[in-house]
């Protein structure tokens, strides 16, 4: 892909690499999910220039992919286990460390009430 002021412009190297990382193994596949001929794709990037939407719309399928397959896979559920379990974690050891503090506070006040008495 060749870069231009932050946009990409399509290649005939670019082309198919796009191609394959949007799903599409063949430009015939492609040329038949758009409804254009084939003849047309085929002459993109040689006699005629690639219109401005195939960009676009290869990014926007590109993307799609890649969400669907992150919302297929177990990656986001592990996670949010793992997550859940932490917190879970953590609010124990929160809860010890408040009963120790509560405990470390009675004796505090026991040895002052000591310290009184002896005096």
């Amino acid at each position: 892909m060749k870069f231009i002021k932050n946009e990409v412009t399509l290649t005939k190297e670019s082309f198919p690499l796009l191609l394959r990382e949007a799903g599409f193994n063949t430009k015939k596949e492609f040329a038949d999910f758009i409804n254009l001929p084939y003849t047309s794709i085929i002459n993109w990037g040689g006699c005629n220039k690639f219109p401005k939407y195939a960009m676009v719309l290869l990014s926007a399928l590109i993307k799609s992919r890649r969400y669907d397959s992150l919302i297929n896979s177990n990656s986001v559920a592990l996670e949010n286990d793992s997550l859940k379990k932490e917190n879970e974690q953590l609010k124990n050891n929160i809860a010890a460390l408040e009963s120790r503090l509560k405990k470390f506070e009675n004796l505090k006040k026991t040895l002052a009430n000591l310290n009184l008495a002896d005096n």
